[in-house]
């Protein structure tokens, strides 16, 4: 099965290759002690043995599931350095929009912000920011809840995912209240 040396010593070229990959420097140093442990070991076995084979065979797969592994870890900090990245992006365009508002460039669409939806909100929530508060108007709106009437009469905390927590906690409170004042 293993067809000459070459293919043990590329298989050992796998195994160095795959040891450098890891990243903490304990764990590198214990793999390399095992790998080279490993092929003196097997190194004076007939070359199609049964127990050359299948050292061969455990040798390959091991490496194999190693790689995968450091693929996969790869990814993961792929996938978690372009949140932090997207993080960054949003927390910058947030600075950049408060900024804006400072100096008054800031428009809020006026379809937001003549709602009296949005002025139902900023009134119960006055240090709201508003990206905050337009994205509440426009994600109540979307529900259905386009008058303040209606989010009196109908608003449930389910409603209220969308929303930070304390936020949802004053609101909620505010209609108890309401509707407690009304009984």
């Amino acid at each position: 099965m293993i067809s000459s040396k070459q293919s043990v010593l590329r298989l050992y070229r796998r195994c160095l290759k795959s040891v450098q990959q890891i990243p903490d420097l304990n764990q590198r140093a214990t793999y390399l002690n095992y790998v080279k442990d490993g092929f003196r070991r097997k190194a004076h076995l007939p070359q199609n043995s049964r127990e050359a084979i299948l050292a061969y065979r455990d040798g390959t797969e091991q490496v194999t599931d190693m790689e995968y592994y450091q693929q996969m870890a790869k990814l993961k900090h792929k996938i978690r350095d372009s949140k932090l990245e997207l993080n960054s992006y949003e927390t910058s365009a947030g600075k950049e929009a408060s900024q804006a508002s400072e100096r008054g460039q800031d428009k809020i669409p006026s379809q937001t912000a003549d709602s009296e939806v949005y002025r139902w909100l900023t009134s119960h929530l006055p240090h709201l920011r508003r990206e905050d508060a337009t994205r509440y108007c426009d994600c109540l709106v979307e529900d259905g809840f386009d008058s303040v009437s209606f989010i009196e009469e109908e608003l449930v905390e389910d409603d209220l995912d969308f929303m930070k927590r304390a936020h949802r906690r004053v609101i909620i409170r505010h209609l108890e209240n309401q509707r407690n004042d009304t009984r």
